[in-house]
């Protein structure tokens, strides 16, 4: 993987919150290991989901803290991204469609509550009075996009948006304006329409002239197919498991929702003018950021063009996100902090939200609100295994985290029962704390853990989901043959037997335990240790089979049977492996054997 790191900037004490004054060596050195994080990060996050290329841009008060771009912006050519290579914004597109809104109604141009009719009276009546602030708070009623449109490679291009509405302006609607929240890209083409008849303006010109132009925002323009585009990123699809360059797509049809390429930088000037009052009065900044409701009075935890969602730790923010062939992005502001930061991709479906880039941010946050080193190494070694379960959900078989090093940098695994396999990519240890991030293909995992001895406790994000944890190290595999091979078993299961009194639905633990009952041919006290997993809640259905083949091993088909039937109502499916273990050959013919077949 090609890495470029274009621009690392910090500037002491300039970037600090309000109120938040720290020695300025301390400051730049959790900084500098915020940023390493970071781009550990992001190099590990590229590597696990085989993004092509990507620009990620951190600010802090209007200053760029960190820019880097990874990858290849045009992969079969070999051409590099950079932070001046420009990407499909896809849906960040209505964020700036609603802030221009917002400048109009500020300047009295275009009322929000009025119906839309007022401007563009040929467009059809919806039962009810539509308005400019429903379609930005989608309100309206308006379908979404279809895949047929999504992925139409014969669209035609449209220079004036209200051409495009001809797709969807029959239609009948999902619910009544103002009823219910419908996510609606259509709704954002028509919002477009009507902005461009209330200014007697051309959309393009429209945005330049009162949002581009004044915010430096000079990279930023609208995408069209037929012309070259200079710094322009190729763009890709994920089908089939493999990435392949997406199909030629005019997505003027969609322009003031999804139709725009931008570059981090852009987008982080654009974010920073909205984290305090200034390119829009207090007011407005307040009207924009605030959830909208519907009629009932219910709020939808979305506002104009922005989705408002705390972070992991209950900072406020407001972001959007995008995803369209060519194109995962997304844009996060903490106005409280006044940072901004922005991702961009190159391929559709790349696992990257609102929680994932907030885990991109995190150092950032926690280097400027409470400068601490991370470095110092444990005061043990913390590699090995551990079992956590969660404490306010039913998680009833544990997710694993395998430490593999922790020194002189965190590798391992995160894996559970609900959770693909993922590598950690990132983390930091200090003292007897830890935090790290896992990736997998489609899912980006965190955990933040204390170690107390054999014990941890801790918290795992994922999604927008914060999970509480507590868990125990146990032993590793590797330990248990370490002590069956030295002929110490009455250690081995003293160690086990331990292990599973400790409240925790230790799945390593009870294999373990067979296994030892195995080796020393006690197969009837296998058969009693899979039937107590069994009854544990750990894989009730794979227990249940490896009983069947202890008693099995034991002699008592009664029992071996009693066990198979009892795992197919624990829903074991897969009947025809049963005709090709050892263990069962011996019940070929019986009556109630044959009967599982049928």
């Amino acid at each position: 993987m090609r890495r470029d790191l274009l621009l690392l900037c910090f500037v002491a004490g300039s970037a600090l919150p309000a109120g938040a004054a720290q020695e300025p060596d301390l400051r730049a050195l959790a900084l500098e290991q915020a940023a390493a994080e970071t781009t550990r990060l992001l190099e590990g996050f590229l590597h696990e989901t085989g993004i092509p290329g990507a620009v990620f841009g951190l600010s802090v008060g209007g200053e760029v803290l960190y820019e880097a771009a990874f990858g290849w912006a045009d992969r079969e050519r070999r051409i590099p991204a950079t932070p001046s290579t420009r990407f499909r914004i896809a849906s960040i597109s209505k964020s700036l469609t609603a802030t221009v809104l917002a400048r109009l109604h500020e300047e009295g141009v275009l009322d929000l509550d009025a119906p839309i009719q007022e401007h563009l009276p040929d467009f059809p009546d919806k039962g009810a009075p539509l308005s400019a602030r429903m379609l930005a708070g989608h309100l309206g009623g308006i379908r979404h996009n279809r895949q047929e449109e999504v992925w139409n490679t014969d669209q035609p291009h449209y220079p004036r948006l209200a051409d495009a509405l001809t797709l969807f302006a029959d239609d009948p609607p999902l619910a009544a304006p103002g009823s219910a929240f419908s996510y609606s890209t259509p709704g954002y083409t028509l919002l477009g329409a009507v902005m461009e008849a209330a200014a007697g303006v051309d959309y393009r010109a429209l945005m330049r002239r009162t949002l581009f132009d004044p915010l430096g925002m000079h990279a930023t323009l609208a995408e069209d197919p037929r012309e070259t585009i200079p710094d322009c990123t190729a763009f890709y699809v994920l089908r089939d498991g493999v990435i392949q360059r997406s199909p030629y797509m005019d997505h003027s049809y969609k322009l003031p929702a999804g139709g725009y390429l931008s570059t981090a930088r852009d987008l982080l000037a654009f974010g920073s003018a909205l984290c305090q009052p200034g390119f829009l009065s207090a007011e407005t900044l307040d009207m924009v950021t605030t959830s909208m409701r519907i009629e009932d009075g219910r709020e939808t935890g979305y506002g104009f063009g922005w989705n408002l969602v705390p972070d992991y730790d209950g900072r406020r923010t407001f972001g959007h996100g995008g995803n369209q062939p060519g194109a995962r992005t997304q844009l996060v502001i903490w106005p409280d902090h006044g940072v901004v930061a922005s991702f961009l991709c190159n391929v559709r479906g790349a696992p990257m939200g609102d929680d994932e880039l907030w885990s991109l941010a995190t150092p950032f946050m926690e280097a400027l609100e409470r400068p601490q080193a991370w470095s110092a190494p444990p005061a043990r070694e913390l590699a090995g295994e551990y079992a956590l379960i969660g404490l306010d959900r039913d998680i009833r078989a544990p997710v694993h985290l395998v430490l593999e090093r922790t020194r002189p940098q965190l590798s391992g695994w995160v894996r559970g029962p609900e959770l693909r396999s993922q590598r950690i990519i990132a983390g930091r240890i200090s003292g007897e704390r830890m935090r790290c991030v896992a990736v997998s293909p489609s899912t980006v995992l965190g955990l933040e853990l204390a170690f107390d001895g054999e014990r941890v406790v801790g918290r795992m994000l994922e999604g927008d989901d914060v999970i509480p944890l507590r868990g125990v190290r146990q032993p590793s595999l590797a330990e248990v043959r370490a002590l069956l091979d030295g002929e110490r078993r009455g250690e081995a299961q003293r160690m086990l037997e331990e292990l599973l009194e400790r409240d925790l639905p230790q799945g390593q633990a009870w294999y373990g335990l067979a296994s030892l009952h195995f080796r020393a041919k006690a197969f009837e006290a296998a058969a009693d240790v899979m039937g107590r997993a069994a009854a544990a809640g750990f894989d009730p259905a794979g227990c249940l089979v490896d009983a069947a083949r202890a008693w099995c091993r034991a002699g008592d088909r009664g029992m071996a049977l009693i066990s198979l039937e009892e795992a197919l109502d624990a829903g074991f499916d897969d009947l025809e492996r049963l005709t090709r273990l050892p263990e069962f050959q011996g019940l070929r013919g019986q009556e109630r054997f044959e009967a599982l077949f049928e």
